[in-house]
């Protein structure tokens, strides 16, 4: 017997979007690719739990119905995996280190993924825990809540150069005999392992020098190291003009050793000794230099066992809402062995402009010669940093001490001390530069006026108070911004840019300029071209609601936009103008009927009757819910499954009684239409075939949608129960907490319960994986029933009358949120017809479904013209009428025949008796 057992599983997080709901249905991990502020302002309303971020890149977990939202949407997603942080850990590795040394992939991780900032791996939780106590340095992904938030993609500001007297004295104050000796001093610890005497004792001797270099603002914090206390030391600079805005420059000070007991020895004078001391050789040479932002100068602990003290002060800096402007990393940055200038400067994407600053600043100021790149990975304690939303840049040795790395001899005489003491000027120099610039320019927008020529620049000002203007910089090219706007005023927030070229895309930033001339490191950029006719709207789409169909489409970008047109039509042929007053997206279409498919196009016009060109066509049907059944057949058609053509004749006469419509599943990936399930009131969700095929989330989608209005719903079939696959659909739905496969051939139906008749399957249809076929069946699942509000339907009828299986449930049926729903797990098709029939009847009793009239045989309520066109396809095509053959008898002469052709005319045309109930 194989057992699966149903775990609730609840965790609390924090995030700045929406509250995060799963719904019914699995939950997902999804990878999201937020490039532009537009894709960010179209998600930002969707419950999505973001739990990873490179940049604007994220793994968020979501529901099905979200993932139908964001396809809808145009975003670039992909689903990583099912049910994620139920059987296992996830970490992020940067590929680039992974490439120089054993990544977490040794430690039998299982690699999902791959974006800018590492390899996603999965990990069983014992293999998590391994890598947390053994050095690897993976960011783990923990399930928790990080917030949502938009990182403004900065440019390079164009600074000539840096010019500043204190920039002088940074760089002549950083001393190497000072570097040598503090490194020196951390090495002879011994070991600085995170769960040793020493570390204590190293963290002590951080304090103690930050103390001595004349800071008052020094103090370690505790966090929870596997039941370990961790420090990390901080020690705060507080600006003289923007004191609530920070620069953060850290480095972890914990060492480990894998060729020695690290409880004894881990030397560590590169990993991390090295930048520990330049954390605390640039606190001494800025001590008495005022910089007007606050610095914080930060020695991490546990960086060795899981990034666990950056991410602890990452994540309370998020969320107690600390604006940090810049986040500077140094980890391993003294190993230099061919005497190469070259050195490493690390970020993201979304950071890049800060890592050109900092390497204007080491070709300015240094020997060294810097190489950016985008790939930092989630290795370091820039990560943590990354994932909450701050900009950073990690700096790194060029050539990675592969020999030393977490040996023996990660020691100060294989150290490049003059190479140690270069990187950390840079690294002093970026947060000088930092600290005495003014920040970005914080949501800046381009409009287009609307005459062809002109673009209006819109931003928020900055409130620092050493302010004097703007400078709007634009070309036509994103890295060559040649044409500059001096903008006058502190609070200055738009400037318009005329005389520009019709239809030519134009590249547009803004920087703020300060007293001192200085300019904002980095700038937002945006791009638009100037039109004189309005956009086609984007992203139009047609979305069936209750009674309504639902216009969308993206906000516009013309100031000078004045309305919308809608066309509609039956048919692509027929689109004419249906309003002429839109305003804005979006727009709801009340002025429908059941059963009839919209076509729409829309445009834009702009205040002087310009019009865009037209969309494309979209198409819906209203949701009415009154159709009677719709029949969703799952079941595959494989050698050992029924052919399609058998499944519905068998399908079509169980159902007979009642008006219904079958969709056939031809793609069991591609789901259903909200457009036709929307016309039904009862679904009936079918899958009778032995294989299990996983709901997909546009399945999800489509049910938690439906369920938002009252309806019935049958979801019935052989392994259905399982392929579910969602536990919390199971126990929220049903009240099933569990289930068994029960693998013994022994089950020939259900013991009916609740008023349900039995059910027996039948010895005459074909089953070929059973030969001979005896009508007794294996693989059925069993249900247990958690609560009095699930009423039991079946129950296993064990044709051995085994005890350990008889009478067990195998079908449940709840009312749930306003909505009638039963789960049966027996193959619908193999049942005795009669059996079937008999409980679709008493199915539809509890539904209160009315039966089809005698001669309805499209089961639109009435009979008339078009009920005859169906008898005469019935009577020469061979066609299966949807209310079955009993409604197609309509004279009840037990055959459907010419005579009932007549039978039809006669009433519909002259008034002649009813039809009446065949005897087919």
């Amino acid at each position: 017997m194989l057992k699966r057992l149903l775990v609730m599983v609840v965790v609390l997080g924090f995030t700045a979007g929406p509250l995060w709901a799963a719904g019914l249905g699995p939950d997902y991990l999804v990878y999201l690719n937020l490039e532009q502020r537009s894709d960010f302002e179209r998600v930002e309303s969707l419950p999505l739990k973001p739990v990873f971020r490179w940049g604007n890149e994220f793994y968020v977990v979501t529901s099905a119905s979200t993932l139908a939202d964001l396809k809808q949407s145009d975003i670039e997603y992909r689903v990583i995996e099912t049910n994620p942080f139920a059987s296992g850990s996830y970490y992020i590795e940067a590929p680039a280190q992974a490439a120089q040394r054993d990544d977490v992939s040794k430690l039998g991780a299982q690699r999902l993924d791959e974006i800018a900032g590492g390899r996603l791996y999965k990990m069983s939780v014992p293999l998590a825990a391994n890598a947390q106590t053994g050095g690897e340095g993976a960011l783990e992904i923990t399930g928790d809540a990080i917030p949502f938030t938009y990182m403004e993609q900065l440019t390079v500001a164009s600074h000539a150069a840096f010019n500043h007297p204190d920039l002088d004295s940074i760089v002549a104050r950083i001393s190497e005999d000072s570097v040598e000796a503090i490194d020196t001093h951390l090495m002879d610890f011994g070991t600085r392992y995170v769960y040793t005497w020493e570390n204590d004792q190293a963290q002590q001797y951080i304090e103690d020098k930050f103390l001595s270099y004349g800071y008052t603002n020094v103090q370690t914090d505790e966090f929870d190291v596997f039941g370990w206390l961790g420090h990390n030391v901080i020690c705060t600079k507080t600006g003289t003009t923007e004191p609530d805005k920070y620069i953060v420059i850290g480095a972890h000070y914990d060492s480990y050793n894998t060729q020695s007991d690290p409880n004894i020895f881990a030397p560590g004078a590169d990993d991390n000794g090295s930048g520990t001391t330049a954390v605390l050789e640039i606190a001494r040479a800025m001590a008495d230099i005022p910089t007007r932002k606050s610095i914080i100068f930060i020695a991490f602990d546990a960086e060795e066992v899981g990034l666990v003290g950056s991410e602890y002060f990452a994540g309370m800096a998020a969320y107690t809402g600390m604006n940090i402007e810049l986040m500077l990393n140094m980890d391993m940055i003294g190993y230099n062995p061919n005497s190469f200038p070259d050195v490493a400067i690390a970020t993201s994407a979304a950071s890049l402009a800060y890592a050109g600053m900092a390497a204007q600043l080491t070709t300015q100021y240094t020997g060294l010669v810097p190489w950016i790149n985008t790939a930092a990975g989630g290795s370091s304690d820039h990560a943590p940093f990354g994932q909450h939303g701050f900009n950073f840049i990690y700096a790194e040795e060029y050539e990675f001490n592969t020999p030393g790395w977490h040996t023996d001899i990660d020691i100060i005489s294989r150290m490049d001390i003059p190479y140690l003491t270069e990187v950390a000027r840079l690294m002093g120099l970026s947060a000088f530069a930092t600290s005495e610039s003014p920040s970005p320019v914080p949501s800046m927008t381009l409009w287009d006026v609307g005459d062809g020529s002109t673009l209006e620049a819109r931003w928020q000002p900055l409130t620092a108070p050493n302010i004097t203007g703007y400078h709007l910089y634009y070309g036509t090219s994103p890295d060559n911004l040649s044409n500059m706007i001096d903008i006058p005023g502190a609070s200055s927030s738009s400037q318009q840019l005329t005389g520009l070229s019709t239809g030519t895309a134009y590249y547009v930033a803004v920087a703020a300029v300060n007293t001192e001339g200085w300019e904002s490191v980095a700038m937002t950029q945006q791009t638009l071209q100037p039109w004189v006719a309005p956009r086609v709207p984007e992203t139009f789409t047609a979305d069936p609601e209750y009674q309504r169909v639902d216009l969308l489409w993206a906000p516009p970008v013309e100031l000078d936009l004045d309305h919308y047109e809608v066309y509609r039509g039956l048919d692509t042929a027929s689109l004419a103008l249906y309003d002429a007053t839109v305003t804005s997206s979006p727009f709801a279409d009340h002025a429908v009927t059941s059963g009839t498919r919209y076509f729409y196009q829309i445009r834009a016009i702009d205040n002087t009757a310009n019009p865009s060109d037209m969309s494309g066509i979209v198409n819906a049907v209203p949701a009415t819910f009154d159709r009677g059944i719709l029949l969703l057949d799952m079941t595959s058609q494989s050698l050992s499954d029924p052919s399609q053509e058998e499944q519905e004749t068998v399908y079509n006469n169980i159902f007979a009684a009642y008006a219904h419509s079958l969709y056939r599943y031809d793609n069991y990936a591609d789901p259903i239409d909200k457009s036709e399930l929307g016309q039904y009131g009862t679904i009936f969700w079918i899958d009778d075939d032995l294989s299990w095929e996983r709901w997909t989330a546009d399945h999800w989608a489509k049910l938690n949608w439906y369920l938002n209005f009252g309806n019935n719903v049958v979801i019935i079939g052989w392994q259905t129960p399982n392929e579910i696959l969602a536990d919390n659909f199971l126990y929220d739905a049903f009240r099933v907490s569990d289930l068994d496969r029960i693998n013994a051939v022994d089950c020939v139906g259900g013991i009916g319960e609740s008023g349900m008749p039995g059910v027996v399957f039948d010895t005459a249809k074909v089953v070929a994986i059973y030969t001979p076929w005896d009508g007794t069946m294996a693989q059925i699942w069993t249900m247990t029933v958690s609560d009095p509000s699930a009423e039991v339907l079946y129950r296993y009828n064990s044709a051995t009358d085994d005890a350990a299986r008889e009478a067990l449930p195998v079908a449940v049926r709840r009312n749930y949120n306003g909505n009638k729903m039963a789960l049966i797990g027996l193959p619908l098709y193999y049942m005795r017809d009669a059996d079937a029939q008999a409980m679709i009847g008493a199915l539809g009793a509890w539904f209160d479904l009315p039966a089809a009239d005698p001669g309805d045989l499209n089961a639109d309520g009435g009979v008339d013209l078009l009920d005859l066109m169906m008898e005469v396809n019935v009577v020469f095509s061979g066609a299966f009428p949807p209310t079955g053959y009993k409604n197609a008898d309509v004279d009840a002469s037990c055959i459907c025949d010419v005579l009932d052709i007549v039978y039809m005319i006669d009433f519909v045309y002259r008034g002649g008796p009813s039809p009446v109930e065949g005897c087919l």
